[in-house]
């Protein structure tokens, strides 16, 4: 109940900023809803060994995220909580595993991207801090809106698994830092979705040669014993 309260309270609040607001980047949002011209939907109750829907905002490209993640390039205004998605779509992952799970990714995705993939510009985005926690929306051109949470998830028996890759940029190495030793595959894809590389994760040797992969974006996937999917970004140079 306390999800969906706080779901319904920030659906209230309006869009009036008119400066960019740079505390939408650098952190993983938790998308706990989305509102449609149909009503608002929220995703399966959060239980442990499930998938959660993500957004991940970067200065230059952004990743949606549930089952699978779609990732596309961003164009942040320097002056304004607005934002377009341009260039094609990198998908990474695959399909749901259940018809519940992919109704809510099919609405989830459409409040950025039309059936063509076309994306539904400009996006404009608020956010309200509370001082526990940040609450972010974010309105399509058509006015459907995804809500998003970085408050830590509240699963009984649940380990918020984080995952964190350095140095970024990086030439021919890259050190993946986790919080969770159940971290067991981690994969790594192009920019087209593509994926390049995958290795058994380790924690007594967390340390990856991507010397061989070419300059460019690549994004790094981390799969848990538990199913548990997270999806981080990095520059090889």
């Amino acid at each position: 109940m306390k999800r969906v309260f706080t779901l319904l309270i920030f659906i209230s609040i309006s869009l009036n900023s008119f400066a960019q607001d740079p505390q939408i980047f650098g952190q993983s949002w938790r998308c706990e809803g989305v509102t449609l011209d149909t009503g608002t939907y929220i995703p399966t109750p959060i239980v442990a060994n499930s998938y959660h829907p993500y957004g991940d905002f970067y200065p230059d490209s952004a990743i949606i995220s549930f089952c699978e993640a779609q990732s596309t390039q961003s164009v942040f205004s320097g002056t304004e909580n607005v934002f377009n998605l341009e260039g094609d779509i990198a998908i990474i992952g695959g399909p749901c595993d259940t018809s519940t799970q992919q109704s809510f990714q099919s609405l989830y995705f459409g409040v950025y991207w039309e059936a063509n993939d076309v994306p539904i510009n400009p996006f404009t985005y608020t956010i309200v801090d509370d001082g526990d926690t940040k609450l972010l929306q974010v309105e399509n051109a058509n006015g459907a809106i995804a809500h998003y949470t970085n408050a830590t998830l509240n699963v009984t028996d649940f380990k918020d698994v984080t995952i964190a890759l350095y140095p970024n940029p990086a030439n021919e190495h890259i050190t993946i830092a986790s919080n969770d030793a159940s971290i067991e595959n981690l994969s790594i894809f192009n920019i087209h979705g593509q994926e390049v590389m995958t290795v058994k994760f380790q924690q007594n040797n967390p340390t990856l040669n991507i010397s061989n992969l070419q300059a460019g974006v690549y994004f790094l996937k981390a799969e848990s014993d538990t199913g548990q999917q997270l999806t981080t970004k990095f520059v090889k140079q």
